[in-house]
């Protein structure tokens, strides 16, 4: 019905403040040194008591695993993937951003919702989902953007959406089945989408004319267009991901305490991984 994507909304006013302009090109984005770098300066001239809010859920923490170069599962699907040296790389420079203070602890080592601080117009940029922007829209005491995510090794975001399904043995197969190709086809679904302010997963439908926010999904659509296809290998698991995803984001979260290495918490959840697709190929 509708496609997702990670990506970062940010606070206009606190970034020209801070003097400081966002990328306008996909093909020269800041890396995450950089884009750490720009935080810190909007912190310091900007006035922001934070720099990056980051959505507590393994979702959007794996958008940094993706852009290091890492999954959570092989491409063939057969063993874990998490801990390899770039899974490693990608939570230490998390548990960095959170030691260098641009990322709240409050977040994912509280209950602080990261909503809530991007409202009060005290955050910099907010890591988390396109579906935000219809949720922003009515902020009205800053002004607010979708830029570009920085890179590590390549860009990446992580694709997502919700579903259609029919029930089999419900003696009405073919109404469901034509209500839902009516539902997806390109007149219904594109109106769905403009007017709920989602991204239309019809490639006919790929440019929608939005009466908010036109230009924020297209940054969102080409955040998608660079997306490495192992994103949508691991999150298209979903009899897999849901056996481990609670416990990857509690092994986040020790890393973050204090509590474990990036290293050993990895390793715990691939153990974790290959347990469920043994199970799954039973």
């Amino acid at each position: 019905m509708d496609l997702t994507a990670n990506g970062i909304l940010y606070n206009k006013t606190l970034f020209d403040k801070a003097g400081v302009k966002v990328p306008t090109d996909p093909n020269n984005v800041w890396t995450w040194d950089e884009f750490a770098a720009a935080l810190k300066q909007v912190m310091d001239k900007g006035g922001a008591k934070y720099g990056l809010v980051w959505d507590s859920t393994p979702h959007r923490w794996s958008t940094l695993l993706y852009q290091f170069g890492g999954s959570m599962i092989s491409a063939d699907g057969t063993k874990a993937a998490i801990n390899s040296p770039e899974g490693v790389q990608a939570l230490d420079y998390f548990k960095k951003l959170h030691k260098d203070g641009i990322i709240p602890e409050s977040v994912w080592l509280g209950s602080e919702n990261p909503n809530n601080l991007f409202r009060s117009g005290t955050v910099a940029a907010h890591l988390a989902g396109n579906w935000m922007v219809s949720s922003y829209k009515d902020i009205t005491n800053f002004e607010w953007g979708v830029a570009y995510m920085p890179k590590a090794k390549q860009r990446s975001s992580v694709p997502g959406g919700k579903y259609l399904m029919a029930f089999q043995g419900s003696k009405v197969e073919k109404e469901a089945a034509a209500f839902i190709q009516w539902a997806t086809s390109k007149e219904i679904n594109s109106k769905y989408n403009k007017d709920s302010l989602f991204i239309s997963p019809r490639k006919d439908s790929a440019k929608l004319d939005y009466a908010f926010g036109k230009e924020m999904f297209e940054v969102f659509a080409n955040e998608l267009s660079a997306t490495t296809p192992l994103a949508a290998n691991d999150w298209s698991r979903q009899t897999i991901v849901p056996k481990f995803s609670n416990d990857l984001k509690n092994n986040i979260v020790k890393v973050l305490a204090g509590k474990s290495t990036s290293k050993d918490a990895l390793d715990e959840t691939a153990k974790l991984i290959d347990k469920a697709i043994q199970e799954e190929s039973k």
